[in-house]
């Protein structure tokens, strides 16, 4: 999420535990968790390719915003707790 929100490409893993959310998103470049070797692949990918890198930092970056800032985060769970309105 640092990383995201600063901006910054992001390489990660993605497998069971990974949210629907995430596991749709395009704004990383993601590898299965049990792929240490295409992860290594993905990064050196990357450092050769600026655009690709801005690009993913832009979208991240994005998501971040759209999805995790605080006042996003905040919002989600105030919409939680409050109380239904009587039908």
């Amino acid at each position: 999420m640092a990383g995201l929100s600063h901006g910054l490409p992001v390489v990660t893993t993605i497998g069971p535990a990974t949210g629907p959310t995430l596991r749709k998103s395009d704004a990383f470049a993601a590898v299965p968790c049990d792929r240490p070797d295409l992860f290594t692949a993905k990064v050196v990918e990357l450092l050769a390719d600026a655009p690709h890198r801005n690009s993913l930092g832009e979208r991240g970056r994005a998501l971040y915003e759209r999805s995790y800032n605080w006042p996003t985060v905040i919002s989600r769970l105030e919409e939680l707790l409050e109380p239904s309105s009587p039908q």
